[in-house]
């Protein structure tokens, strides 16, 4: 199960950045949490690295919102 804690909490662990790459590759999502709500925790953390960041996908646009429209 993945429990979201902030970056003061992470700090405390021996590899922050191990626990957030377990936050990635966890699929215990769902019900109590989205996989938007851990990719926000992730690109929000300072103990964020690039490697994590490539990993969140892009977000996705509204299919009914067409930006070239007058």
């Amino acid at each position: 199960m993945v429990r979201l804690v902030d970056d003061d909490e992470l700090g405390k662990q021996p590899d922050p950045a191990a626990v957030l790459q377990s936050w990635l590759g966890s699929p215990a999502t769902g019900e109590i949490l989205s996989r938007s709500e851990v990719y926000r925790a992730v690109a929000k953390s300072r103990y964020r690295t690039l490697e994590h960041l490539r990993q969140i996908p892009p977000p996705r646009s509204s299919p009914t919102t067409n930006p070239t429209s007058p």
